[in-house]
């Protein structure tokens, strides 16, 4: 026997590549097309010497470059935990930890305390309702435009209370009586409420996956975007959609057990590095204030006009996932992404899983991905970047 797998994983074949499921670890590793062969050879338990044998025969390789090959796939295998090899001690690797919200405030909060309330407003995010008490007319300036889009006309009994309490020189929120944050400036107030009304929103929300992508609408479906920071996904989106597609997210997207996507149309976040190309396609960008963030960025954001949006009430079928990166001096280029590639790489972009993954989850996922179309885009022209887009779209 070559090896034996570790109990609890699971092989699944997308076209001629694999993705190996464990269970206890809950990871999911993807891998190549000789890596799946060798790993359907590890579930048959067949001896190393037929198996050099056959992966020379098969790749149309020596079996000195076999033996290489198997060998090291076989060690890596067993450094990352997933088998046992013949007369070698067991590895045990730790599993990482599962994407989750970092909810504790670094500091102390002190109680809330009563104080006169100047405005309130009420907004409704997915099926969380809150009721949002001003102390100062500046808040709202500050905060409102950038949630209007999830303006209603009076919250639901069942309400969030968020209050912000300015004292001295700070303000300070709370969520249903609780501290959750506090900031020096106004212009660090509005990401502080933002991040304060999304957490329970997500909690109140019955979702799979929460992945840190663009999401735009194409037809009946819609493409995701996902992409790290830095990747220019916020500037693609923003030009994909005064292009002709209709705006969900530039910033999140919940996949929920069917694999069909929700979002939440917050306003469109452009970092400063990022005014000057978005302000192109939306000339209001230059007029807005700019924001300070927790994370040292300097931000402006922008709510879409209602006649740029999808409808966020419902849910969308994925048609495609475009992996974006802008690169200055490159010439536009989309290709193809094997599915177990885009697979690991939609994973890197997983905010948060609220539970564990099950096996009939990844085999749902499995089946799902297998029907959607991976692409990778790299580009420095967005205008040419976008016509490329519609190109593989409408093709």
């Amino acid at each position: 026997m070559i090896a034996k797998a570790v109990d609890g994983t699971r092989l699944f074949i997308v076209e001629d590549e694999g993705v190996v499921y464990a269970h206890d670890r809950q990871e999911i590793f993807a891998l190549n097309t000789t890596a799946t062969y060798l790993w359907c050879q590890i579930e048959e338990q067949r001896d190393k010497d037929t198996v050099l044998r056959d992966y020379a025969a098969t790749f149309g390789i020596a079996e000195e470059t076999a033996a290489a090959q198997v060998n090291g796939v076989l060690e890596t295998f067993h450094e990352i935990g997933l088998i046992h090899l013949p007369d070698r001690k067991a590895l045990t690797v730790p599993a990482r930890s599962k994407p989750v919200f970092d909810r504790t405030p670094p500091y102390e909060i002190p109680p809330l305390r009563a104080r006169p309330i100047v405005a309130q407003k009420s907004y409704q995010l997915l099926e969380t309702s809150f009721l949002v008490r001003f102390s100062d007319l500046e808040q709202v300036k500050w905060v409102d435009p950038i949630l209007k889009n999830f303006a209603v006309a009076e919250a639901a009994e069942s309400a969030v209370v968020v209050d912000l309490y300015h004292d001295d020189d700070e303000i300070r929120l709370y969520r249903s009586g609780e501290g959750v944050g506090k900031c020096d400036g106004l212009d660090k107030l509005a990401p502080l409420v933002l991040g304060c009304l999304w957490l329970p929103a997500i909690d109140n929300f019955g979702y799979f996956l929460n992945l840190h992508t663009g999401v735009v609408g194409h037809g009946d479906g819609c493409v995701l975007l996902p992409a790290a920071a830095g990747s220019g996904k916020s500037t693609t989106t923003a030009a994909l959609v005064k292009g002709g597609l209709h705006y969900l997210s530039d910033e999140v997207a919940l996949m929920g057990e069917d694999c069909t996507i929700r979002t939440l149309p917050l306003a469109m976040c452009f970092k400063s590095t990022g005014w000057d190309i978005a302000g192109r396609y939306f000339d209001e960008i230059e007029s807005l204030r700019a924001h300070l963030r927790s994370d040292g960025k300097i931000v402006k954001y922008y709510a879409l006009p209602e006649q740029y949006r999808a409808d966020a009430s419902r849910p969308y079928p994925v048609k495609a996932i475009i992996f974006p990166k802008y690169t200055p001096g490159t010439a536009t280029r989309i290709e193809a992404l094997s599915k177990t590639q885009a697979l690991d790489r939609m994973f890197r972009e997983c905010v948060s899983i609220p539970s564990d993954l099950t096996e009939a989850q990844v085999s749902r996922l499995i089946e799902w991905i297998k029907g959607v179309d991976c692409h990778t885009l790299e580009f420095s022209d967005l205008d040419a970047a976008v016509a490329t887009v519609h190109g593989v779209l409408d093709g």
